[in-house]
């Protein structure tokens, strides 16, 4: 490759990428490639060798160019928004970043968002991550307004490509969207890079949020199993009254004690709702056996 003029640094990063994943010459070979193991072998690239999607995707266009690769059709994207026919499988090459940045130019510039969007959606559909993170912060806004969720499908995709901010954005969807949840939120920020970056910052408040939210519903969780305990002793005194009643306000209690402990010691983001119901019926139960 450097006979022929290519950097010595390109000519380094090809031959990692070669011996790292010798399935590639043994694909290359085949003359034509569906997308999806077009997929495969970059992600296993990508684990193999540490470097970028996009990086082992430009590389990897260059040798199915050279070698004469055919990318056969798929069926329909099965995602929401992404229903749209699809063409067989481009892997982009030095023109992939000036795409990339003149579509999201043309996107903030508040004209017809119609052909950046085109643009940015053939960009995720070959696979570029920050493509699929730019069309779900597009739709983020009117997600959160209309209570939708277009944009969630494009963050999904972003983050499977290993894109971290978009694993901060999908726990925006999981914190703010109709359908909360707080367990999912949490375990999404876990990822080490969902708040790396510009992009990422701007979900720092929900983590501050849930953090916050995690260490006032322990409090809770901890008035609420002492409430349960005291009344289960209650419960266990109107059994004295009436049985039957007591009965059921020992097994009430009971289960009110264990919602209580399970979400001290395994879901500190549970609601302690289905817990104060039980006690308000353990109270009930308890003026029903006096009377």
């Amino acid at each position: 490759m450097t006979e022929l003029g290519a950097q010595p640094g390109d000519a380094i990063t090809m031959e990692l990428i070669l011996s790292a994943c010798p399935s590639i010459p043994a694909a290359l070979a085949q003359g034509s490639l569906p997308q999806s193991e077009v997929n495969v072998l970059v992600s296993s690239a990508e684990r193999a060798t540490g470097l970028s999607a996009q990086t082992i995707r430009k590389f990897l266009g260059a040798l199915t160019s050279a070698a004469g690769i055919k990318f056969l059709n798929q069926p329909r994207f099965l995602l929401p928004i992404l229903r749209k026919r699809r063409q067989g499988m481009v892997l982009l090459g030095e023109e992939e970043d000036l795409s990339l940045q003149n579509a999201i130019h043309q996107l903030l510039g508040g004209g017809d968002p119609a052909q950046p969007l085109s643009d940015l959606e053939r960009l995720s559909q070959a696979g570029n991550a920050y493509a699929s993170y730019q069309l779900g912060c597009y739709y983020h806004p009117q997600d959160r307004k209309n209570k939708t969720t277009l944009g969630r499908p494009y963050y999904e995709v972003a983050a499977a490509l290993g894109y971290g901010p978009a694993y901060g954005a999908l726990a925006d969807y999981d914190i703010n969207g109709t359908k909360k949840n707080l367990r999912r939120a949490a375990e999404l920020f876990e990822h080490p890079t969902a708040l790396a970056g510009r992009e990422g910052r701007q979900w720092s408040s929900n983590a501050a949020q849930l953090l916050r939210y995690r260490s006032q519903n322990l409090i809770r969780c901890r008035q609420t199993l002492f409430l349960s305990i005291l009344t289960l002793i209650f419960s266990f005194l109107t059994a004295f009254f009436n049985v039957i009643f007591g009965v059921f306000a020992i097994t009430a209690a009971l289960a009110a004690l264990a919602s209580s402990l399970f979400s001290l010691l395994a879901a500190p983001y549970h609601s302690h709702r289905f817990a104060y119901y039980l006690i308000l019926l353990c109270w009930l139960l308890a003026v029903a056996a006096l009377f």
